[in-house]
């Protein structure tokens, strides 16, 4: 799309400057008509000027020594004169008209042309326009179904987020739990490890106390065993 906006552009300037180019050289024709105009203008006042001067000359009075065949002659030239100076200035008439109508012309064609040259331009100013506002269109649809598409990878990464975020917490729960009654089982493990310790050092204890009361019967019946051998065998002496 962008690239082809380009490609408008550049044929739209194109056409720009080639109706720029057109207008320029009828400007420059138009110009070179009034300067050829002109110069008939300037022509046309040079042979009235002359033509002013001739009759000046021919209308002197008799006096003057010009005797009357030379006037017949002079009136004949100036007659021949006439005719040829009415025929130049019928000339510069067709001239001129020729030169204004060209020069009407060249307004006319400058005027179509700079007439053809706004519409071609409000013409591809109206399309550039649209195909901005339908490109803008464009860009803003996918401008919303790339932001409806985010929203929905959000949500879907949110819902994820919330589900391995349950599923840690149960697992911790579920390690807690066994941890508890690892801790408690171990516990129940060591009470009855004392326990059993706490019946044998009883048992233990019971057992040496009878074992130190047997030995102090013992050692008693021995020191009496003791006593009566001796006693025994001081009377045997004594006999």
């Amino acid at each position: 799309m962008i690239a082809s906006l380009k490609s408008d552009k550049s044929s739209l300037d194109s056409a720009l400057y080639e109706q720029q180019q057109i207008s320029a050289g009828l400007e420059t024709k138009k110009e070179q008509l009034e300067g050829e105009n002109q110069e008939l203008i300037l022509k046309k006042e040079a042979l009235q000027s002359e033509l002013f001067e001739i009759f000046n000359i021919f209308s002197l009075p008799s006096d003057h020594g010009i005797d009357e065949s030379c006037a017949i002659c002079l009136t004949a030239e100036v007659a021949k004169l006439r005719d040829v100076i009415q025929s130049e200035n019928d000339k510069f008439e067709r001239s001129r008209d020729d030169l204004e109508q060209r020069l009407a012309q060249t307004e006319q064609e400058m005027t179509v042309a700079l007439q053809n040259e706004k519409t071609t331009h409000e013409e591809d100013v109206e399309r550039l326009s649209r195909e901005k506002e339908n490109q803008r269109i464009e860009l803003e649809a996918q401008r919303e179904e790339i932001l409806a598409c985010h929203a929905t990878e959000k949500e879907d990464m949110l819902a994820r987020h919330a589900q391995e975020k349950a599923d840690l917490e149960d697992e911790l729960a579920s390690t807690c739990r066994d941890r508890d009654d690892s801790l408690m089982f171990a516990e129940n493990e060591k009470q009855q490890a004392i326990s059993l310790l706490e019946q044998e050092k009883s048992t233990l204890t019971d057992k040496l106390s009878s074992s130190q009361a047997e030995l102090h019967d013992t050692k008693l019946m021995l020191d009496r065993s003791k006593m009566e051998g001796a006693t025994r065998a001081e009377q045997d002496k004594s006999r």
